[in-house]
């Protein structure tokens, strides 16, 4: 079936490296996640400095303890969703980087193989095949590293 699987890719092979080139370029344009990042980063150093200025105000003015630990509550609510969305940018940024290098390991990976394959080649599945689905119907599904997917039927 990874037979099946490869010569179909390769028959396929100009336009899955096109696909493939256009979805590395895709993921690795990190500036939509770069300028919320930043602007995140911005979030959270307004809430420091805000919170700086809260403790300040409580020693200057001696605020009652009640309005200083409800402020103080909503400031630190308000972090911390801040921090878990920059946490998540940073690492949605970091996969899509990941997930571009990888597509570019499959392209070289693919350039330097055969057009097709008679017999198992145990190098072309290490390099090339992510992971393989088998179906209830006896099909896999095979995830090419490039991100690209093939269902073949056994014969």
């Amino acid at each position: 079936m990874f037979i099946k699987a490869f010569n179909k890719l390769m028959s396929e092979r100009t336009s899955a490296i096109r696909d493939c080139e256009d979805l590395a370029a895709t993921l690795e344009d990190t500036a939509e996640l770069d300028q919320a990042i930043e602007a995140t980063q911005k979030e959270i150093d307004t809430v420091v400095d805000l919170n700086r200025r809260l403790i300040r105000e409580q020693a200057v003015t001696g605020m009652p303890a009640e309005e200083f630990d409800e402020r103080a509550a909503a400031l630190n609510a308000r972090y911390k969703a801040a921090d878990e969305k920059l946490t998540r940018l940073k690492a949605e940024r970091e996969d899509h980087l990941t997930r571009g290098k990888g597509i570019r390991r499959f392209l070289s990976a693919l350039d330097e193989q055969a057009q097709s394959l008679e017999g198992w080649d145990e190098q072309a599945w290490n390099l090339l095949v992510s992971r393989v689905i088998i179906q209830k119907d006896g099909s896999a599904e095979f995830v090419f590293r490039g991100e690209i997917t093939i269902t073949v039927r056994a014969e």
